[in-house]
């Protein structure tokens, strides 16, 4: 009698444990002849996104022996599945090389088993979290989000990102059918793009009025930017800045008690006048929103103008200061170097008038004197004209 057992199975193949008994005798003629089957060993691999559990595809996925030599390369099925036919017995280490297009890299190793049996134990399927992308918007003077700001991203090769908002509150790519050229921020002053492929990407946006900016900003995005860690974009927009100085044209010293009015071309050939809302620092912020159109110089005689627009601005007197001549508009032309950090001053001069003694306004003095001067060409004018109209009439005595 005899015992037939399975010590040992081919490479990738499991090992067939049943012993079969039997036995030989002097009767037996032929051959014994016996079928023993071995299954080939299988490992699938699964790949999905985190947080949704969807299958994805494409993953490249790289498969190490225990000594750390590679046993196996490939990608993800249509199915998210990686499929490792007849592999050995052993242990492995495996980790994704490349993610699908719009997923961060997940860059943690895994470990599987495969015992002699053919069972598979440890990990055999691994997550991706989706792109991310985070733009965080703020006014530099006040260091407050600014909401509603547009932009506009475009990849390394010029190309427009078309966009579309989720129920999610994030935006994703899509196709130009489906979503806009451009996107705003939020409230918070915050938006985020989730899913977009890794590589160089330029953020351009619509600066407001009355402030400016560095853009654009260009970015890469790689594949270590998850939702868990979104690469974090903080564009600021610093607004513009102006101090106007009243001081005494004769000895510089400042002014108080005036007062200006702010104006730009309204499109046509007349002015607007700006409005301001008054800042707690003392500050004018221009607003439209705003009910300060008069705007009076400090103590100091100083007054600082925020957010003016780019482009040219009258400085209009509106309130002279008392035992001062007014003086004309003066025009300033307001560009993106002039911050509320690095602002341009304007000293404005004012000369005081003289009454010599008497007991009147300042103007009347002026007045007196033109009065003379009129009163005198008259009478000039007079005596000239009489002169002339002697000679017409004047006829030579005959000899």
């Amino acid at each position: 009698d005899y015992i037939l057992v399975q010590d040992a199975a081919a490479s990738g193949y499991t090992l067939d444990a049943e012993q079969t008994e039997f036995s030989i005798t002097t009767e037996t003629k032929t051959a014994v002849v016996f079928e023993k089957t071995s299954d080939a060993i299988r490992a699938v691999l699964v790949k999905t996104e985190a947080g949704t559990g969807e299958r994805l595809k494409s993953a490249l996925i790289s498969v190490y022996k225990e000594n750390g030599d590679l046993f196996f390369a490939g990608r993800t099925d249509e199915n998210g599945l990686l499929t490792l036919d007849r592999i050995p017995i052993g242990r492995y280490t495996f980790r994704e090389t490349e993610p699908p297009e719009g997923y961060a890299l997940n860059t943690r190793e895994f470990t599987f088993t495969i015992s002699e049996d053919g069972a598979v134990t440890g990990d055999t399927s691994l997550t991706d979290e989706i792109t991310a992308l985070k733009i965080t918007k703020t006014d530099a003077y006040r260091n407050a989000p600014m909401g509603g700001i547009a932009f506009v991203l475009t990849d390394g090769n010029g190309v427009t990102v078309y966009t579309k908002r989720t129920d999610a509150g994030y935006r994703i790519p899509c196709g130009e059918e489906d979503g806009t050229d451009f996107f705003l921020t939020g409230a918070d002053g915050t938006v985020e793009i989730r899913g977009l492929a890794c590589g160089n990407y330029t953020l351009t946006e619509n600066v407001p009025g009355g402030y400016v900016s560095n853009s654009p900003v260009s970015f890469t995005l790689s594949s270590s930017h998850s939702v868990s860690g979104p690469l974090g974009l903080h564009v600021t927009n610093a607004p513009t800045g102006l101090i106007v100085r009243k001081v005494d044209a004769a000895t510089g010293n400042p002014l108080s008690g005036a007062g200006f009015r702010i104006k730009v071309r309204d499109g046509s050939a007349g002015y607007s006048v700006l409005s301001f809302a008054k800042q707690t620092d003392g500050s004018y912020f221009c607003s439209d929103t705003g009910t300060e159109t008069v705007l009076m110089v400090s103590g100091t005689g100083e007054l600082k103008l925020i957010g003016l627009p780019l482009g040219d601005v009258w400085i209009e007197e509106a309130v002279t200061p008392e035992g001062y001549f007014p003086i004309s508009a003066q025009k300033v032309e307001i560009t993106r170097y002039m911050t509320f950090s690095s602002p341009f001053e304007l000293t404005v001069k004012n000369s005081k008038y003289v009454k010599l003694g008497m007991d009147s306004d300042w103007w009347e003095f002026p007045a007196l004197c033109l009065g003379i001067l009129i009163a005198a060409g008259g009478t000039v004018f007079f005596l000239m004209k009489r002169k002339k109209k002697k000679k017409e009439i004047s006829v030579p005595y005959p000899r």
